[in-house]
């Protein structure tokens, strides 16, 4: 939705990032490799051909020092992988909330984005629900 807003290293991060979010529960299920394609397109940059990714930890460091925004947008589309495979379980949850406290949103932040991204997918099957039967 917002990665558009991302500088150029803030994307690859972000794509190594939503990777590792991807892979949490030992695969990339196929919603999974469908939304990575989709934000590369957002982002307009190649899906990486590189098998060595930032470690999260990196890329935590990495994104300490960027704007709230960014953090934000980040969180927000990582909550959005976490809940593309209609299960957003445990780990995922704590992995993506560890990163969210880590880079410095707070976790009232955190938690307002995973509810409204909760209730924009929530919707969105509402809608679709209206106009495909």
């Amino acid at each position: 939705m917002f990665l558009n807003t991302l500088n150029a290293e803030e994307k690859s991060m972000f794509l190594d990032m939503a990777i590792h979010v991807s892979q949490i529960n030992g695969l990339i299920e196929e919603s999974e490799h469908n939304i990575l394609e989709q934000y590369c397109k957002e982002m307009n940059i190649r899906p990486s051909e590189n098998t060595e990714l930032h470690s999260v930890n990196e890329i935590k460091v990495f994104f300490s020092n960027s704007s709230d925004i960014s953090k934000r947008v980040v969180a927000l589309e990582l909550l959005g992988i976490g809940y593309i495979d209609g299960n957003f379980d445990e780990a995922e949850n704590n992995v993506v909330k560890d990163f969210a406290i880590g880079i410095g949103l707070t976790e009232d932040v955190y938690n307002k984005l995973n509810r409204d991204i909760d209730q924009y997918i929530t919707i969105l099957g509402i809608i679709q629900d209206h106009v495909f039967g």
